[in-house]
Formats: C-alpha cells, sequence, structure tokens
C-alpha cells in the first residue's frame, strides 16, 4: 500500500489528504477560528464528525477590518467532500448565527506585479511593477491615485485589472471552468447519486 511505495521512493515526499474550501460570508468575529475548541463547537452544532474541519482562517487579516465591524468571511477546510456538501446543501451555525455557505471556486493564476495571467509574482518575468488600479509603474498597495482605473487587460478607463466585473477576467474564469468543470458545480463530486 501507500507505506510500501513511501519506502520505495529515493526521497523524502509527504501525502496531504485533499481537504475542500467552503467560504462562510459574515461569519460572527466572536469567532476563533484558530482555537480547536471552537472548531469541534460548530462541527458538534452542525451534525459534522470530529476532525470535519480541518482548519479555518479569516479571507481577511484580522488587522485589516473596519474599527465597528462584527462579522467576515470565513473559509473552512473541510476533511470530506460530503461533510462540505452537507453545510452547503443546508446551511450551518456560527455562534448562534445562521449562515449560508458556498465552494470556493478555484480562479485563474493572476500576477499581482505585472497583472498578466498564467502565473504568480514569485515567477514573473517582468522588471517594474504595473498598478492593479490606475495601470501606471508602481506597487497597487503603493497607488498615488487611488480613483483613477486603467484595466491593463481591456485597455480602457471603464474599471480597474483588478475588477471582478472585468469582460477579461470573466472570460478566464469560463476558460478555466471549460478546463476544469468540477469547479462549475455548486458542490464537491461525490458517489452519491444526487
Amino acid at each position: 500500500g501507500q507505506h510500501h511505495f513511501l519506502r520505495c521512493v529515493p526521497f523524502h515526499i509527504e501525502l496531504k489528504a485533499r481537504l475542500y474550501a467552503v467560504i462562510v460570508p459574515f461569519t460572527p468575529i466572536s469567532f476563533s477560528p484558530d482555537r480547536e475548541t471552537d472548531l469541534r463547537e460548530v462541527e458538534e452544532t452542525n451534525g459534522l464528525n470530529s476532525g470535519d474541519i480541518a482548519r479555518a482562517r479569516w479571507v481577511k487579516p484580522p488587522h485589516r477590518r473596519h474599527p465597528n465591524q462584527t462579522v467576515a468571511h470565513l473559509i473552512l477546510s473541510m476533511t470530506s467532500p460530503t461533510a462540505a456538501n452537507e453545510i452547503l446543501l443546508h446551511g450551518m451555525a456560527i455562534c448562534s448565527k445562521r449562515l449560508h455557505p458556498h465552494k470556493s471556486k478555484r480562479e485563474p493564476l493572476h500576477c499581482v506585479k505585472c497583472q498578466g495571467w498564467g502565473h504568480m509574482a514569485n515567477q514573473c518575468l517582468e522588471d517594474k511593477d504595473t498598478c492593479g488600479g490606475c495601470g501606471e509603474d508602481h506597487r497597487t498597495s503603493a497607488c498615488p491615485t487611488p480613483t483613477r482605473t486603467f484595466c491593463r487587460t481591456c485597455r480602457t478607463h471603464d474599471h480597474a485589472t483588478t475588477d471582478r466585473h472585468c469582460p477579461s477576467f470573466i472570460d478566464k474564469c469560463h476558460e478555466y471552468d471549460t478546463l476544469h468543470p468540477e469547479n462549475a458545480l455548486p458542490f464537491f463530486p461525490t458517489s452519491d447519486p444526487w
């Protein structure tokens, strides 16, 4: 089995179980995703098995929250597609609040350095940064004109390159879904007939 295979490989490898990411919008920030007891309590409250939630994290780091913010988007990494589908289908409760999770979809690779497609910033061959907002030669985070927009891909001032409604971004997402059809499904594929 697996142990025999690992003994035959001439270098160290580690097999990781696949996790199934679920986004839980508007989760109360009183929930602590790094506290094991909070994770087990969520499983028990929602009729899940212990260990169905491998880990949880906030989408946006807590230090970037608005001072009056009371809810935030959470990512749950589930160990089984069946458990993930259960909360996608029926919703869930966290800190006594009824929530409606959705499947985390993968998106095409987008470089935050050059604003191009198909690679990440650590693989980028460009010498200079391109702003995802105004399109000028600087980092997006250091943009001196944050209200000015320019889309590098569409070559228009109608929207920024980082706009999720950008026609090029939407086309790239459709291309990705065509190559990976399971990405477009609202649930994770399992052997269940439905």
